[in-house]
């Protein structure tokens, strides 16, 4: 029997088994969409809709600037859910996810978290793009902290629904 012959006994791929995805990595997964869905509520289409049009993709690029523009137009957001919203989901779900990693880890996470605002500073000639908002930093900061907490043994001993057994 040729390797080709052989019945599959996993997933296709590597021949390495797929991790299960705890409830704790979908609901950060979740975090993180909610955040990133708050750029379709903007006004502007700085990001997204321009490097769709130079990667060669006009028609996505054209349809998501008419959703972002429909959404902007019946939604109106708060300015601050606008502002920092997705800046708070990427802190949070960053932090939800290295909670159980150890406490180098977790300190790259905290620099990774402020390098992604203060990289967007002139000063950096805005490596990232985007603009610089101390705010951004400090709720970006302040959301990492919260996922980090949020999933801590501390907090799941006094809400034994949360349980790490349970999350993991």
């Amino acid at each position: 029997m040729t390797p080709f012959e052989a019945p599959l006994k996993g997933p296709v791929g590597s021949g390495l088994p797929m991790a299960r995805r705890s409830p704790r990595s979908v609901l950060a997964g979740l975090v993180l969409a909610a955040g990133a869905s708050l750029y379709l509520f903007r006004a502007d289409d700085t990001r997204l809709v321009p490097l769709l049009r130079r990667g060669g993709l006009p028609t996505l690029a054209d349809g998501l600037h008419a959703l972002r523009c429909a959404l902007h137009a019946s939604v109106q957001l708060p300015a601050p859910v606008l502002g920092s919203g997705a800046d708070l989901a990427f802190g949070l779900a960053l932090g939800m996810v290295l909670v159980d990693a150890g406490a180098a880890i977790q300190v790259a996470g905290a620099v990774l978290v402020a390098a992604v605002e203060l990289l967007q500073l002139p000063a950096f000639a805005a490596v990232l793009p985007g603009t610089f908002d101390p705010l951004d930093l400090v709720v970006s900061s302040l959301g990492y902290v919260l996922g980090l907490s949020l999933f801590a043994h501390e907090f799941q001993t006094a809400i034994p629904s949360l349980s790490k057994t349970e999350l993991s």
